[in-house]
């Protein structure tokens, strides 16, 4: 537990570092309203932040910056939000109104409001591709020539691209190359998916024919 004298640098060291990008030292937190502590005092304080992992150090001489667990103990505990206005909840419900079931739409729309709201240039990551593995694999003919390539994983996340397939391709050989796909494949994380499903094409005829635009489908899928 932080105490309350720790609870304020640590808000206020955020609070300074955010406004100027800058580390943040003993002497400069000792004028800052609110701090009657002396500089030794606080640099007492900084270090022992510093060793629970709320802030850290660019380099050994210099002042000290949030860590990524000081700015989520912030955002969690320190910051007071703002009532939003009416208008920006309804904008934001809009985007899960809608009926969009494209993730990747989703994450644009989301990240375009909140450049809005913020006026800030707003940048939205997915979560480590490598941490997500495949549960099953799909490949559901569309027409002569054209297939779709359902790939989902075991966080429930669902990803469809849809590829050239030989058009006198037998639909039994797709069944079998699913099967093979699946066997091989599934408890794979999205990051290798690519190169293990590159190696099993030379050992199957069916796979040597339509692997090539599965890689493609795969690649796409797990780059996104």
């Amino acid at each position: 537990m932080l105490t309350e004298r720790q609870l304020l640098i640590l808000k206020v060291t955020v609070d300074d570092y955010i406004q100027s990008a800058q580390p943040v030292g003993s002497n400069q937190l000792a004028k800052k309203p609110g701090i009657t502590s002396s500089s030794a005092t606080i640099r007492n304080e900084l270090a022992e932040l510093e060793g629970q992992g709320y802030l850290e150090k660019t380099h050994t001489s210099s002042g000290r910056i949030p860590s990524q667990k000081g700015y989520r103990y912030y955002v969690d505990h320190l910051l007071t939000p703002n009532p939003v206005p009416q208008q920006d909840i309804v904008q934001l419900r809009s985007v899960f109104e809608e009926k969009v079931t494209e993730t990747e739409e989703i994450i644009k729309r989301s990240a375009g409001i909140l450049s809005e709201l913020t006026n800030y240039t707003s940048i939205l990551l997915g979560p480590d591709i490598r941490k997500h593995v495949v549960k099953k694999l799909s490949i559901v003919p569309l027409s002569p020539g054209m297939a779709v390539a359902i790939i989902v994983t075991d966080s429930g996340h669902v990803e469809n691209r849809v590829f050239s397939i030989p058009p006198d391709l037998d639909p039994s050989d797709i069944e079998k190359m699913v099967n093979i796909l699946n066997e091989r494949l599934i408890g794979v994380s999205l990051h290798d998916l690519h190169t293990n499903a590159r190696s099993l094409a030379p050992a199957y005829r069916a796979l040597r024919r339509i692997v090539p635009n599965v890689q493609a489908s795969i690649a796409a899928s797990s780059s996104g």
